[in-house]
C-alpha cells in the first residue's frame, strides 16, 4: 500500500446557481484549509464535517446536519472532492443547498482541477477493508471487497426503455482516472411517475 500527502486548493472558488430541491439562488464557496481539516461544510457559522454520523438523509438527496444546522445535496461535490483527492477545505454556504450546476460532479471537478491542489506535510487517513462487506436495501446491493487498488465495479437493471437487456454496467478504476472521463459528467436523473412525490418532498 503507497501513502498520499493530504492536499488542499491552492486558493479560494466560488460556485453559484440555484438549488435543485428549493429553486432558490445558491452559493458554495470552497476555501484552503490546514492539514487534518477534512471537509467541513460551514452554514450560520456552524462547522458541519462530511462525514457518515452527519448523514440525515439520503431521500433524493444527500443532507447532512450537525448542531441544529442542515445543508443537502452536497453529493455531485463531495463526488468531485473523492475523484481529486481533495483531503482539506472549508466548504461556505449560502442557501439550504449547494447549487446543482448541470447537474452532474464535471463543473466541481474541473474549477478545483483548474485552480490546482496544494501538497501538505501530513498524509491522509486511509480506510482498509480487511472481510467482504454487503449492504443491501430492497433490490439495490453494494459489497465492498479487499483489493489492492480502489476500482468500482457498477450495474443498473431495472425494466426500462433506455436499460439494455441484461442491464448497464461501468467498471473504473481511480489508479488509471478514469473518474474524469467515465464518471464526472454523470448526471442525476429521474422519472415522470416520481416527479409528484419528488416535488413533495422537496
Amino acid at each position: 500500500m503507497f501513502l498520499l500527502n493530504q492536499t488542499t486548493l491552492r486558493q479560494k472558488v466560488v460556485f453559484s446557481g440555484i438549488g435543485l430541491h428549493s429553486g432558490q439562488p445558491s452559493s458554495l464557496i470552497i476555501h484552503p484549509a490546514p492539514e487534518n481539516t477534512g471537509i467541513q461544510f460551514v452554514k450560520d457559522g456552524i462547522f458541519i464535517p462530511a462525514i457518515i454520523s452527519s448523514v440525515k438523509g439520503t431521500a433524493f438527496a444527500t443532507q447532512l446536519h450537525y448542531n441544529g444546522v442542515s445543508v443537502r445535496t452536497v453529493e455531485h461535490f463531495l463526488s468531485a472532492c473523492m475523484g481529486l483527492r481533495l483531503s482539506n477545505a472549508f466548504c461556505e454556504v449560502v442557501g439550504d443547498e449547494l447549487p446543482i450546476m448541470d447537474g452532474s460532479s464535471w463543473p466541481f471537478y474541473f474549477a478545483l482541477q483548474s485552480i490546482g491542489l496544494e501538497k501538505q506535510k501530513i498524509t491522509q487517513h486511509v480506510a482498509i477493508v480487511r472481510k467482504v462487506i454487503t449492504v443491501q436495501q430492497g433490490s439495490s446491493i453494494g459489497i465492498l471487497s479487499p483489493a489492492q487498488d480502489q476500482s468500482f465495479d457498477i450495474s443498473i437493471d431495472y425494466d426500462h426503455p433506455l436499460i439494455q437487456a441484461g442491464g448497464m454496467n461501468l467498471k473504473f478504476s481511480f489508479k488509471n482516472n478514469h473518474y474524469a472521463t467515465d464518471i464526472a459528467r454523470s448526471r442525476t436523473y429521474g422519472f415522470m411517475k416520481e416527479r409528484a412525490m419528488y416535488k413533495e418532498r422537496s
